[in-house]
């Protein structure tokens, strides 16, 4: 028989073992292993698709506004070699036919309105140059104001002089208009390696005798 003494030591060292039990972790199973890094590369997954969707959102939307602003631009561009090309043919008709037809009136309607309006929505200095040097001989020929006249061209360093002014000046003005009007057309249009295939040389300065 066990004094009391000895089961009371006995009780006290399987109490000691099991605290040291206790403290002792379980071993982690294979999968509690590696519960930590998943949840961790989960949420660098989770982390990572959400960038990529405002990532996608953003580049969709700057792709948008650049189309949107490229679609603008042709619109523009469209409009303007419309109108370019309605000057031109405008002014072709008021150096080639009889001033007093009727066909040379209409021409010379249609030839103010679009000085005064569409035109200056869209045309650069050059082109407008070449209209307004336009606009004063056609006014000096309905006048019959055969006086000398020169124009300092604004995008070269070139002078025109006109020693007189006659539906020849005239033409010969309608054809310096065209040709700014196909230079501005030709180097918005095709790129650089193209534009080598036609003329887009500034003129000489003109003159007329």
């Amino acid at each position: 028989m066990l004094k009391e003494n000895e089961k009371e030591k006995i009780q006290l060292e399987e109490q000691y073992r099991n605290e040291v039990r206790k403290s002792i972790p379980a071993p982690k199973s294979f999968f509690d292993r590696f519960d930590g890094p998943i949840k961790f590369f989960q949420f660098i997954a989770i982390a990572l698709g959400i960038f990529a969707t405002v990532w996608q959102y953003k580049l969709n939307s700057d792709n948008a506004q650049i189309a949107a602003a490229r679609e603008y631009q042709k619109s523009f561009y469209q409009a303007q070699m419309s109108v370019y090309a309605e000057a031109v043919n405008e002014v072709s008709i008021l150096s080639n036919v009889d001033a007093d037809s009727t066909e040379y009136a209409q021409a010379r309607k249609i030839f103010f309105q679009l000085f005064w309006g569409r035109m200056s929505i869209f045309e650069d200095k050059c082109v407008e140059a070449k209209m307004v040097e336009f606009q004063r001989l056609l006014i000096k020929f309905e006048q019959q104001d055969f006086r000398p006249i020169s124009f300092n061209d604004s995008c070269s360093a070139n002078i025109c002089v006109y020693d007189t002014v006659t539906q020849e000046t005239l033409r010969l003005a309608a054809l310096r208009l065209a040709h700014q009007c196909r230079i501005y057309t030709l180097k918005t249009w095709l790129p650089e390696s193209e534009q080598k295939n036609y003329n887009i040389v500034e003129e000489e300065p003109c003159k007329t005798n």
